[in-house]
């Protein structure tokens, strides 16, 4: 979560929504902002208690790969407090945690689900990229895993952002993957009728 300003306020969790850190620093720009957070890792997320995405919080997205969370409105002032309690900070440090909980919040569900789909696949391994996949870029969870195993890229992409052509690569061999497996059906189909058996195979 973030808070711009003259003295900017920025709080990290981690994927189970815990508190990893909180500060607020005077003068910072943009290039001290991303080498301060990602001390504690890649983000996922950015969040803002704006409607109108402020530009610290835009340029912050497009230095790291994050996607922004906003809300409709401007969260009000009162509700601020409500996702910062428990917690004693300072004025920005309390509004960026706030902006950090928010974003968490909304997509605290489908981080879950990944997490689950990805230990019930044994893939825990790929977890951030089926992170970057699903969460950011709108893959569902089987065809993520499936192409990102296909193209094993996961190495790359844990570390670096993923770039256009790497989801053009797994979005295309996601494509070949379906014809192939409708074509496999249809065969299967007709052999099935030929043998009276009820097709064995199904679609991904």
């Amino acid at each position: 979560g973030l808070d711009p300003g003259t003295t900017v306020g920025f709080a990290l969790l981690d994927l189970q929504g815990n508190v990893v850190h909180c500060s607020q620093l005077k003068h910072l720009d943009i290039d001290g902002l991303v080498e301060e957070v990602r001390k504690f890792g890649k983000p996922l997320l950015v969040g803002t208690d704006k409607a109108k995405i402020p530009g610290l919080v835009q340029d912050f997205a497009a230095k790291t790969g994050a996607k922004i969370i906003r809300p409709y409105s401007d969260i009000l002032v009162s509700r601020k407090k409500e996702l910062a309690s428990n917690y004693s900070f300072g004025d920005h440090e309390q509004d960026a945690l706030a902006c950090a909980r928010f974003a968490f919040n909304q997509m605290n569900g489908l981080i879950s689900r990944v997490l689950s789909f990805a230990k019930d696949n044994n893939a825990e391994v790929h977890v951030p990229v089926l992170l970057e996949l699903v969460v950011k870029h709108g893959m569902s969870r089987t065809a993520a895993l499936s192409a990102l195993l296909e193209e094993k890229i996961a190495e790359k992409v844990s570390h670096e952002r993923v770039s256009h052509s790497d989801f053009g690569r797994l979005f295309a061999r996601l494509e070949v993957l379906k014809k192939e497996n409708e074509s496999l059906k249809t065969e299967n189909e007709v052999l099935s009728e030929k043998l009276g058996k009820k097709p064995v195979l199904s679609s991904l």
